[in-house]
């Protein structure tokens, strides 16, 4: 059994236990966001990991400084898709690639347009989400 699965399993059964016991509704909700990090931590791991092997980059490039075009290139695919598919605030991406979230806003809509536009980077955003889809249906399935 995947890392995923078994923190949502977690996350289901302490939802019913603390519900179960009469824990207010806010104590419940602390409960989840402190918990939830660890999931999001995950899929953000497994996009990046899929990132870097479709760009064929480093985890090191992308959170470092360089601007070489393939760098970029995957960088702003990694923000795109952070916030589209693993729905995290622009802020998180940021932290996570050392960026400002500014930055980060800039890179997602360079990344839309480009895959509007651009067969190559269109091709790389399908590839990367059916490999992260892939991936995580696996892991449910296990």
């Amino acid at each position: 059994m995947d890392k995923i699965s078994v923190v949502e399993q977690i996350i289901n059964y302490a939802n019913e236990q603390l519900s179960a016991i009469g824990l207010k509704e806010y104590e419940i909700k602390i409960f989840k966001r402190k918990h939830l990090s660890s999931l999001l931590s995950l899929k953000t791991d497994i996009l990046m990991k899929i990132v870097c092997d479709e760009f064929d980059v480093s985890h090191e490039q992308i959170v470092g400084k360089k601007r070489d075009a393939d760098i970029i290139d995957a960088r702003f695919m990694f923000c795109y898709l952070a916030t589209e598919i693993v729905n995290m605030t622009r802020v998180a991406v940021g932290r996570i690639i050392n960026r400002h979230h500014t930055t980060i806003i800039n890179a997602i809509r360079t990344c839309q347009h480009r895959c509007e536009h651009e067969t190559a980077m269109r091709n790389h955003l399908y590839y990367i989400k059916k490999r992260y889809y892939e991936y995580y249906e696996n892991c449910t399935e296990a």
